[in-house]
C-alpha cells in the first residue's frame, strides 16, 4: 500500500501502533509524503482515513483476501451470476466491536452503510448423531444472572443442564470453572491460566463424552482451537464474551448475525470502491518477498510480480498484514537483529480450518441458522447461507439449477474421519473433504440422510446416490 500523510506523527489521534508498531524503527518525523506497503483493507481504510496515501500490494487478483467469495467460473448462465463461495462460519456475533464499526464506515450508493447488509440469525442447533435428537438453541438474551458470582454459577450450571442436557453435576462444575475465568483478574488470568490447557482446566478426561464434544472440544468447533493446546485464558475469554452477549452486556447488536447476500457483494465490493474514493490504489499479482533494512529501519521491500518480474518498492512505512506463518518467511536475519523480539513469532502454531460449499437442487431440510455437527470427528459447523440472503438463490446464481448453498466449515484436520478413517488432511482426490463430507451424513440427523443423498448439483458425491446422478454443478473450497 501506499499512503500519504497529512500531518506529523503526533496529529494522529490513535491506534499509534499501525504507524510506529509496523516498521522495524520509526523515525520521529517525515520529510516528505510518507510511503507505506502493506495488505489488509482494514489497514488500508484506517490510514487512508488518516491522511496517508495507500497502495495495497496483493498477491492475488482481487482484493479481499480470505475473507472474499470465491465464484465458480462461468457457472452463471442466463443474466445470473456466477455460483458464490463463501466460508461456513461467516457469523458477526454481538461481542464483535472493531468490526461492525468498520462496516458503519463504509457507505453504500443508495445510502446507508454496510452495516444495513447484516441481518440476525435467530437459531443455532447443536446437531447430534446416533439417532439422539438435534438441541435447537434460541438466539437471544438469556436468563443468567449477573448480580453475584454464586448466581451466575447457578444459571449457567441451570442453562447448560437444561440446554445442552449434560448431567447437573458436570454442569455444575463446568459453571464453577468459567465463573471463576470471568472473576479472574487480569494478572491471574495471563499470569496462571494462560499456562493450563483448556482441557486440563475443565477436567474434561474424567467427563462424559457429551461434556467432553459439548464444552471441551466447543473452543474447537466456534474457535477452530484444539483443546490439549489451547490456553484457559484464551478459551475462557471467548466464552465470556459469548456469556455476556447472550445477557446484552456490551452487545453491538444480535448475538449472531451474517450478511444478507454472498460477503463480496455485501461488504468487500462496496468497501473496495470506498477505498478507491479515497485514493487507495491496488497492485494486484504482487507478493512480498524480502523487506530492506537501512539505517534502522525498513527501507524498501521487494515484491514479485505477476509477470514474475521482481520490483522494488520505496516507502516510508511498512505494514505487513500477511498471516503469522508468511510473516516469519519476511523476518530475515538483519530484521530478526534489529528486534529480537520477532523470533518469538517462530513458536507460534496454526490450526487449519478451511471451508467447503455445496451447491443443493432443493432446499435443504434444517435450520436456517449456524448448525453445530457436535459429533463430527472433524469438527463440522455448516449454515444454509442462502436462506438469509435477501435475493432468490436460484434466479440470482447458477444457471437455475441450484437451489440453495450450503457452506461447511472443517475444523478438525488431524482426527480421522467416518468414512476412511483418515484425517482431512490426507484425504485427496475422491476422498478429500469437498468429496466425501456429505457422505457422512449422519451428522446432520436422520431428517436430512435422504435429501443429502439425492440433492447436490455435485455428481459422485455420496455412495448411496440416485441411480440417475444429477447435472453437474460443482462444490467450491474456501480456505481460511
Amino acid at each position: 500500500m501506499e499512503m500519504s500523510e497529512a500531518g506529523s506523527p503526533e496529529g494522529l489521534p490513535r491506534r499509534t501502533v499501525l504507524r510506529y508498531g509496523a516498521a522495524a524503527a520509526g523515525a520521529a518525523g517525515l520529510a516528505r509524503p510518507a510511503r507505506a506497503f502493506a495488505g489488509g483493507l482494514t489497514v488500508a481504510h484506517e490510514l487512508a482515513e488518516r491522511g496517508f496515501e495507500v497502495t495495497v500490494h496483493e498477491r492475488r487478483s482481487v482484493a479481499g483476501g480470505k475473507a472474499r467469495s470465491l465464484y465458480v467460473p462461468h457457472s452463471g448462465t442466463g443474466g445470473r451470476r456466477d455460483l458464490p463461495g463463501e466460508h461456513g462460519h461467516r457469523g458477526v456475533f454481538g461481542f464483535y466491536h472493531n468490526l461492525p464499526d468498520t462496516l458503519r464506515r463504509i457507505p453504500l450508493p443508495g445510502g446507508g452503510s454496510v452495516f444495513g447488509n447484516l441481518t440476525a440469525v435467530s437459531w443455532i442447533e447443536l446437531a447430534r448423531s446416533g439417532g439422539r435428537p438435534a438441541i435447537p438453541v434460541p438466539v437471544g438474551s438469556g436468563r443468567l444472572h449477573l448480580a453475584n458470582a454464586d448466581l451466575l454459577v447457578a444459571s449457567v450450571a441451570g442453562l447448560l443442564a437444561e440446554s445442552l442436557r449434560l448431567p447437573p453435576g458436570e454442569a455444575a462444575f463446568f459453571a464453577k470453572q468459567a465463573v471463576m475465568l470471568f472473576t479472574s483478574c487480569t494478572e491471574r488470568r495471563f499470569g496462571q491460566w494462560e499456562h493450563v490447557g483448556w482441557w486440563d482446566y475443565i477436567e474434561a478426561a474424567r467427563m462424559s463424552q457429551d461434556y467432553q464434544r459439548l464444552l471441551g472440544g466447543g473452543v474447537q468447533l466456534l474457535q477452530a482451537l484444539r483443546p490439549p493446546t489451547a490456553s484457559a485464558r484464551t478459551s475462557g475469554q471467548g466464552l465470556e464474551s459469548i456469556v455476556y452477549d447472550l445477557v446484552g452486556r456490551g452487545s453491538d447488536g444480535p448475538a449472531d448475525r451474517i450478511f444478507d447476500a454472498p460477503t463480496s457483494e455485501a461488504w468487500i465490493d462496496p468497501w473496495v470502491a470506498h477505498l478507491r474514493g479515497l485514493g487507495v490504489r491496488f497492485a494486484f499479482g504482487q507478493h512480498a518477498e524480502h523487506l530492506e533494512l537501512h539505517g534502522g529501519r525498513i527501507a524498501a521491500a521487494h515484491v514479485r510480480t505477476a509477470q514474475g518480474g521482481s520490483e522494488r518498492i520505496d516507502a516510508d512505512w511498512f505494514v505487513a498484514a500477511v498471516p503469522s506463518e508468511r510473516a516469519t518467511t519476511l523476518w530475515n536475519g538483519a530484521l530478526r537483529a534489529a528486534d529480537p523480539q520477532l523470533a518469538a513469532m517462530d513458536g507460534l502454531q496454526q490450526v487449519w480450518c478451511n471451508g467447503v460449499q455445496f451447491f443443493l437442487r432443493h432446499p435443504a431440510p434444517v435450520i436456517a441458522g449456524h448448525i453445530v455437527h457436535v459429533d463430527s470427528p472433524w469438527k463440522l459447523v455448516s449454515i444454509s447461507q442462502s436462506r438469509l440472503w435477501r435475493a432468490p438463490f436460484a434466479r440470482t446464481w447458477g444457471d437455475g439449477r441450484a437451489q440453495e448453498s450450503l457452506s461447511v466449515d472443517v475444523s478438525d484436520w488431524e482426527t480421522p474421519g467416518i468414512l476412511y478413517g483418515r484425517p482431512a488432511r490426507q484425504c485427496t482426490g475422491p476422498r478429500s473433504p469437498a468429496r466425501c463430507g456429505p457422505r457422512c451424513s449422519n451428522i446432520w440427523g436422520a431428517r436430512a440422510r435422504t435429501a443429502w443423498t439425492t440433492d447436490c448439483c455435485t455428481p459422485g458425491t455420496w455412495t448411496r446416490r440416485s441411480p440417475t446422478p444429477p447435472a453437474a454443478a460443482p462444490a467450491t473450497t474456501t480456505s481460511t
